[in-house]
């Protein structure tokens, strides 16, 4: 079932041109990692829990996942996929279409972040002070974005 579901998101984030499968290549399982990440914001649940690391949220079982997958033949298994049409699957391709990497890898460890703050009770005054500097504490390639990324966090009703 969670193979399935994981297929369909593929897919129809391929047909929409915002992901090529290709596991062969480190940014496109890294991109995946945090598409998947992320679409649990918009309220698509694909079964995946997520550990930090790194490169941020990461989940062994979505790693295991894809690579199953890619020992299917896709394009054959792509074609009996169903897409998914779900208004909360619009939202989030609405938000993630033109995103880079970097900005979604930012995203995701800034959400990781926000969630902890938010648990701790912290308010919106002290969150909005705290996550750039956290954001470009574990990224600082991503120093000059953290502010950037921090108002995209905020301002989405879906991460609130």
């Amino acid at each position: 079932m969670r193979l399935e579901k994981l297929a369909s998101f593929i897919k129809t984030l391929e047909d929409l041109g915002i992901y090529k499968f290709n596991i062969d290549e480190f940014d496109n399982r890294l991109m995946l990692q945090k598409l998947v990440y992320i679409s649990k914001f918009f309220g698509i649940d694909l079964g995946y829990s997520f550990n930090y690391y790194l490169r941020g949220p990461y989940s062994p079982e979505l790693a295991d996942d894809y690579f199953r997958l890619a020992e299917l033949d896709w394009n054959a298994l792509r074609e009996k996929i169903p897409k998914i049409t779900t208004p909360e699957f619009e939202k989030f391709v609405n938000f993630v279409r033109g995103k880079d990497i970097e900005l979604l890898e930012g995203i995701a460890t800034g959400l990781v972040f926000c969630k902890k703050l938010k648990i701790m009770n912290y308010p919106y005054s002290k969150i909005r002070k705290l996550l750039p500097k956290l954001i470009a504490s574990r990224k600082p390639f991503l120093e000059d974005r953290s502010e950037e990324i921090t108002e995209i966090i905020l301002s989405e009703p879906n991460f609130a």
